[in-house]
């Protein structure tokens, strides 16, 4: 992962970063960022939840609380 540059990726906040497995390069991501999960609940539902790192990310999550209901 140091070759990739990907500090430009996680620091420059051009975007959206979205890392698969990101639980295997968690001493490289940034202090702060937004956590988002799929769970599979069967073949037509799927569960999103999410964890909040850093004060403008909880922000952020709030903002999206509202989006998603509990069907």
């Amino acid at each position: 992962i140091l070759c990739l540059g990907y500090e430009e990726y996680f620091y420059e906040k051009r975007g959206v970063v979205v890392i698969e497995w990101a639980k295997k390069i968690k001493d490289f991501l940034p202090k702060e960022y937004l956590e988002i999960n799929l769970k599979i609940v069967d073949l037509s539902k799927r569960k999103i939840s999410g964890q909040a790192y850093g004060a403008s990310y909880r922000e952020v999550f709030k903002k999206m609380e509202g989006l998603f209901c509990s069907c």
